[in-house]
């Protein structure tokens, strides 16, 4: 997913007809890894058992997780601030700073939700928001010259809160007896499995028709497309996805695969 996120900002530039500067797949990649990696490393408790393995060493080598990913978000809001100015490094640092304090306590006791991660359904909304303002809004809006194509990237900002959404969903459901004990705010222990496939499902038919329209309308170009591809490759993986779901490295690979073909595809033809 990582590497993902650097993928999609650049078809995002290609698609949106925007300069493309290293800068901004960069920042994505240095998002993404810090905050994937220093949500990880706080695990203690009972609960810390149900984590799979992968969590597990995070937390084990903590020290070999926090200095890359300070120093690449460092780096990366430095960058922020020195090519793009000061809105592009503020935005940025909202960004980290939202990302990083996800399962930190920010109010005192007595309020129920005192953390991020105690808003109904947060995992997955967060991660969804935060993917498609990493890799749309800010390539985007900030440190450009002139005025954005505002109609074209909200809606291709839409999609990708849609797509990750849906991606999401797959890793939850093969996640699900590992989230429950630990109390994650997830589509499928907020809404019930059963309901979260019909999500997952109605976005696999929706977004397909909701592509083809916007491109048919000439609001975002022929290659953008690939999105009416995508949510039908998540449809299938959730509606079969106890199939797969028994080993965390299949339905992990299984929810990426289909996004880093399609990006290199459009990559080499586009």
């Amino acid at each position: 997913s990582i590497l993902g996120a650097a993928l999609l900002t650049v078809l995002v530039t290609r698609w949106l007809k925007l300069p493309l500067r290293p800068i901004d797949p960069f920042m994505a990649f240095a998002f993404i890894f810090s905050v994937v990696n220093l949500i990880h490393l706080k695990v203690s408790g009972p609960a810390a058992a149900a984590l799979p393995e992968r969590v597990l060493f995070k937390s084990r080598y903590r020290m070999h997780h926090w200095i890359p990913s300070l120093i690449l978000s460092g780096t990366a809001i430095f960058l922020a601030w020195n090519r793009r100015g000061w809105w592009a490094m503020g935005l940025l640092g909202v960004m980290f700073f939202l990302g990083w304090s996800y399962d930190r306590a920010l109010l005192p006791r007595p309020f129920k939700w005192r953390r991020l991660r105690d808003l109904p359904m947060s995992k997955d909304l967060f991660t969804a928001l935060g993917w498609s303002a990493i890799t749309v809004i800010l390539p985007s809006v900030v440190g450009r010259s002139g005025d954005p194509a505002w109609v074209p990237m909200l809606a291709l900002a839409f999609l990708v809160f849609c797509l990750i959404l849906q991606r999401a969903i797959i890793v939850d459901l093969g996640d699900l007896e590992r989230d429950r004990p630990l109390g994650r705010e997830t589509l499928p222990l907020w809404l019930g499995e059963d309901r979260t496939k019909r999500v997952g499902l109605l976005l696999g038919l929706a977004l397909p028709l909701l592509a083809g329209g916007l491109a048919a309308l000439g609001i975002l170009p022929p290659p953008a497309l690939g999105f009416a591809v995508l949510p039908l490759y998540n449809a299938l993986l959730i509606r079969y996805h106890e199939s797969f779901a028994s080993e965390e490295w299949r339905y992990g690979l299984a929810a990426d695969a289909g996004y880093y073909l399609l990006a290199l595809i459009f990559l080499i033809l586009f």
